[in-house]
């Protein structure tokens, strides 16, 4: 694009307001909304509507319920062909809505474009951050997260070959015994133990089985979890 013209460098360090527009936007009616500062747009004009407030012959309430917004279609579906100047006094007009479009070249709107490109992939590399820093809710998850060191990786996905071979086998003392070896390996790399979901191979007949105090298992949300622990 071609160079920004020196009149419009300094509006880049000025408030988004000054910088889009030379009129009002609605952004700037929208604070003006209580009853001591009451604006709104009508027609593409803005005014400020807190003295009439109390002059209008439907009440405070209606103009109250309107402020900060634009009410052209209620106005005009009121008060058809009705002029709202002829009620207000004229300090009440306080200039026009929108955008002056004329006032920016395309090279101030593509510098715009580039500043709002550069945001969107700063909270883009956030999200992620924040994502990566989440602990993992499942053992398969804990597989997948490339943070996780590789030789314990392959320990983990070692012993739960091993713990699926149990359960298929339906040796399920040997698949806790596998279960506390995974867990001994996450606590020594100070990760804490995910949990397991059904979709590991504990079958729901299984867990039926795990009822009595000393041995509880429960399944929520297709997670089985042992609770044996958490009730003694």
């Amino acid at each position: 694009p071609a160079p920004m013209p020196e009149r419009e460098k300094h509006l880049l360090h000025s408030t988004p307001t000054a910088a889009i527009s030379k009129n009002i936007p609605l952004s700037e009616v929208n604070r003006h909304c209580i009853p001591a500062d009451c604006w709104v747009a009508i027609e593409g004009k803005v005014y400020d509507l807190t003295e009439f407030m109390d002059r209008h012959p439907g009440g405070p309430t209606t103009i109250v319920n309107a402020a900060g917004k634009d009410v052209t279609k209620i106005f005009n579906d009121i008060h058809k062909g009705v002029k709202i100047e002829q009620y207000l006094r004229p300090e009440a007009f306080l200039g026009s809505l929108g955008i002056d479009t004329d006032l920016m070249s395309d090279s101030f709107w593509h510098t715009l474009r580039k500043a709002r490109i550069v945001e969107i992939e700063e909270e883009m590399k956030r999200l992620a951050a924040e994502r990566d820093a989440q602990p993992a809710k499942t053992i398969e998850e804990l597989l997948q997260d490339r943070h996780v060191d590789e030789e314990l990786r392959s320990k983990i996905l070692r012993l739960e070959t091993q713990k699926r071979v149990a359960y298929d086998s339906e040796d399920y003392a040997k698949a806790t015994e596998i279960r506390g070896k995974v867990a001994l390996l996450l606590k020594e790399a100070n990760i804490s133990m995910p949990s397991y979901t059904a979709g590991g191979g504990i079958p729901l007949s299984e867990v039926a089985k795990h009822n009595k105090p000393h041995d509880c298992w429960i399944a929520i949300n297709g997670v089985v979890y042992d609770l044996t622990d958490f009730l003694l």
